[in-house]
């Protein structure tokens, strides 16, 4: 694609440079750039993206792209673009340089504070089951063309997006289903996907150390709905979320609801609900008639994230009988509620509740499947939002009877320090503090124990029968986090390795 027509898409002006000048690929990291190469120079949290320019040019780039003109010292070096937004530029230049990819193929943006991770994965078994060969890009992995790919981002940068659905593309792949974050919709990373349907999940507190408040963290989530979803597609959406009105005000699309209350008039409701230990069953209303449904993921919060995945893949105009058939089939989803059985009747739940929201959803769930006692294990990540740090502690005090309060992933901050802001959340619903090395008896009693490893060995040596336990805040990450290292740490490994030093393992 020439330098010509890229200007034209992004409105861009060239300064220096042939226009006829033909590109091949783009990129915002001068480390990957190549031969044919057109560097996005966008200013990152921290940095300015021109000082990597001559970089980009060592490793053979052709033209640069930036919001500011080239210095002196560049005025015989390469093509250079000036745009308004490098942001957005950025993002068009990836999807016109791969030819449009996501146009071939059905396209769901699954948004919302929680629930994108396991909705994306019942609705990948869906579609797969219904015969759509469907990638997937999200929080825990990149499945693509058989491969999978660890993620590093729940949403990466327009380059790699495009890349990956052009790779489907290429292979044969019909459908692609994302996790699009706040931070993606705010840096516009997601601006050239052709969504054909947008999910809303849920919203409450979370990510507020990079929004500038609440209304930032909305108006971002609202993004998807109202600038990206155009009026031909739909919006399937949790009509039960006290901001669904506020995410969706503008949305042109047509909208699809799903709430777990059968006289809130949504379009997907539970007609009947049972569950247990091995998952779900409900009879559901919807528009494509009454269905029945079974889940083995637990609790009714999965029953709303079936609902959704549900509505997502019949608007795409799959047999909602066949998707269903598919999430049936789902066994787990890497940390969220995974369950690890243990001597005695003991279960153990790995979740990635990391806002107090989510730990207290995910004790709703464990509640009605616990004969003794509700341990929580909770911490918070460092260098994150503060004003969370109680509020975490108050929603694992409320919904356990015992509260661990351990680290997560302290990055440059003082373990102890976070714990510290924690601690007032927990005392605030009338939890008194215990020794950690003594014997825990009885409830509404917290424990500190700053080392994540031992606080996990610590619950599980004091459980009793019939207890359960919650460990809340990594779910499926395999490491930790600190100023000045990252260890390999897993709360599943964790977990298992205890057990079997406490001769508690299963059977």
């Amino acid at each position: 694609m020439s330098l010509a027509e890229l200007m034209r898409i992004t409105g861009g002006a060239l300064v220096q440079g042939d226009p006829v000048l033909s590109v091949e690929a783009v990129t915002h990291d001068s480390r990957q750039a190549g031969p044919g190469c057109l560097f996005v120079a966008i200013d990152g949290l921290e940095t300015d993206g021109t000082r990597f320019v001559d970089d980009a040019i060592e490793r053979g780039a052709v033209a640069v792209a930036s919001t500011s003109t080239p210095p002196a010292s560049a005025s015989s070096g390469p093509a250079w673009m000036t745009v308004a937004d490098a942001r957005l530029a950025l993002s068009a230049i990836s999807d016109a340089v791969l030819g449009h990819p996501t146009r071939d193929l059905q396209v769901v943006g699954i948004t919302g504070t929680n629930g994108k991770t396991t909705t994306s994965y019942l609705l990948v078994a869906g579609l797969e089951a219904a015969g759509a060969r469907t990638a997937l890009m999200g929080t825990i992995e990149t499945r693509v063309c058989g491969q999978l790919r660890k993620s590093s981002l729940t949403t990466p940068e327009a380059p790699l997006l495009h890349s990956v659905a052009a790779e489907h593309v290429a292979c044969g792949g019909r459908a692609m289903v994302i996790e699009v974050s706040s931070h993606a919709l705010k840096l516009l990373r997601a601006d050239h996907l052709d969504f054909d349907v947008a999910v809303f999940t849920n919203l409450t507190q979370d990510h507020l150390d990079f929004h500038s408040g609440w209304d930032d963290y909305l108006a971002s989530k609202r993004r998807l709905f109202v600038d990206l979803l155009e009026a031909d597609r739909t919006a399937v959406v949790n009509a039960s979320d006290p901001w669904v009105g506020e995410v969706t005000a503008g949305c042109r699309a047509r909208m699809v609801t799903y709430s777990i209350d059968r006289a809130s008039g949504a379009d997907i409701v539970p007609l009947s609900f049972e569950a247990g230990l091995d998952g779900f069953q409900a009879r559901l209303r919807t528009p494509w008639g009454d269905l029945e449904a079974s889940c083995r993921l637990v609790g009714d919060v999965n029953l709303l994230n079936l609902m959704a995945a549900l509505g997502a893949g019949a608007c795409l105009g799959h047999d909602p009988v066949v998707l269903l058939e598919g999430m049936s089939q789902l066994a787990t989803v890497p940390g969220r509620l995974e369950a690890i059985t243990a001597a005695g009747g003991r279960r153990i739940f790995v979740d990635y509740s990391h806002t107090p929201d989510a730990v207290r959803a995910a004790c709703e769930v464990i509640r009605p499947l616990t004969g003794g006692r509700l341990w929580v294990i909770v911490g918070c990540g460092g260098d994150r939002d503060r004003d969370k740090r109680p509020k975490m502690g108050r929603s694992a005090a409320e919904g356990g009877d015992l509260v661990v309060v351990t680290s997560d992933n302290p990055r440059t901050e003082d373990p102890l320090s976070i714990i510290e802001m924690i601690i007032p959340g927990v005392e605030e619903a009338g939890f008194s503090r215990v020794d950690a090395g003594g014997d825990i008896e009885g409830d509404r009693s917290y424990v500190v124990e700053v080392d994540r490893a031992r606080a996990i060995r610590l619950a599980l040596a004091a459980s009793a029968e019939d207890d359960s336990i919650l460990v809340a805040g990594k779910g499926h990450e395999d490491y930790q986090i600190f100023r000045d290292r990252t260890i390999h740490f897993s709360d599943q490994e964790t977990v298992r390795e205890a057990l079997g030093e406490l001769g508690l393992e299963s059977g």
